[in-house]
């Protein structure tokens, strides 16, 4: 009989592999999530079922972890690369109102002289 820490413990305390355990809610989990967030769950499911299979399961994580990274980093130079055309239009646009609120004193200033 299957004390109250079994129990509790459910399919996880059996000896069946990550991968079997994250079959079942992965699909539902991965519906949930935008495009790249489902990309990246099932590339993670994959190369840890590869891992387990082979019994390389530390390198196959290490190579997970990298290509996550990779992938990380190319989104974030693609924000950067938005960013920046709008932060130097901003910019330049806070400049414009700068010097117009100078000039535009002096120039009724001049209108009132002459």
């Amino acid at each position: 009989m299957a004390g109250p820490q079994s129990q509790a413990l459910g399919p996880s305390s059996s000896k069946v592999g990550f991968s079997e355990r994250a079959s079942g809610p992965v699909p539902r989990l991965t519906s949930r999530l935008g495009l790249g967030e489902r990309r990246n769950g099932a590339l993670l499911v994959h190369l840890v079922a590869n891992g387990e299979q082979s019994g390389a399961l530390a390198a196959m994580l290490e190579r997970a972890a990298a290509e996550l990274e990779r992938e990380a980093e190319r989104r974030l130079t693609w924000v950067a690369a938005l960013i920046q055309p709008a932060l130097i239009v901003a910019m330049g646009a806070i400049v414009l109102v700068l010097v117009l609120a100078v000039m535009l004193p002096i120039v009724a200033m001049n209108q009132l002289i002459r």
